[in-house]
């Protein structure tokens, strides 16, 4: 038997490769519908950590008062809450005690509005280990920020700060078409907001330190990538 085909006598054979098509569009669409992070999602422990740390603060802050609506800020010695020019005169501690005093209990609400609509999505796929760089960032430039341009103010900032959480998911989101439920991506970007815009807190000072955070979220992701996802567990 002679197994050898003479491929120039085999008129079916000759396929010319400028006829191929391929549909470009129905490929991308097909492949975005993939559930390709199905095997690196992770429970988002961090995220419930830090609503359980700004709750716990909250508590302290109100423990023994009568109104646990709004706090006392010239009650807590203990925790040093200060403006920036105090700071700036040996009150350092207050770097770090301010960023989780919140002012009232509705500021309380938008932060874990925050973290949970955004916070425990963006940690299901994105390292923890990007998410907390993050964090750290958004409050450099927090303290940055109220230290040199708003030094009289006594500035609280776990609420400014964390949305960066937003930034983050609503990038991820259109990024890799992952949307915390199947609703519109405008509905999304609203319901993200709402937060921010019911707090009694908007004024320039918080809305400037906000969209600061909102946008190191979302250039963080935008810069990494996907070297900001988890990695697979099969690797």
């Amino acid at each position: 038997m002679n197994d050898k085909i003479n491929v120039s006598d085999n008129e079916n054979l000759n396929i010319n490769s400028d006829t191929i098509e391929v549909d470009k569009d129905k490929i991308i669409k097909n492949l975005s519908k993939r559930k390709v992070f199905t095997d690196n999602e992770a429970f988002p422990w961090l995220s419930i950590c830090l609503v359980l740390l700004y709750v716990f603060v909250y508590g302290f802050c109100v423990y023994g008062k009568e109104n646990i609506v709004d706090v006392d800020l010239s009650s807590l010695q203990f925790l040093k809450v200060s403006n920036g020019s105090e700071i700036l005169n040996g009150s350092f501690i207050s770097l770090i005690t301010n960023i989780f005093v919140h002012r009232s209990i509705w500021d309380l609400i938008n932060t874990i509005f925050i973290i949970v609509f955004c916070g425990f999505f963006v940690e299901r796929y994105i390292k923890r280990s990007v998410i907390l760089s993050v964090y750290v960032i958004s409050i450099i430039m927090f303290n940055l920020v109220s230290l040199f341009l708003y030094p009289n103010y006594t500035y609280l900032g776990s609420f400014t700060i964390v949305s960066f959480l937003i930034g983050m998911c609503i990038y991820f989101s259109y990024r890799f078409k992952r949307f915390v439920m199947t609703i519109d991506i405008y509905i999304y970007v609203a319901l993200t907001f709402i937060g921010f815009f019911i707090s009694y807190m908007v004024n320039f000072y918080n809305i400037f330190q906000f969209v600061l955070s909102y946008l190191v979220g979302v250039f963080v992701v935008f810069i990494l990538d996907t070297k900001a996802l988890r990695k697979s567990r099969k690797s």
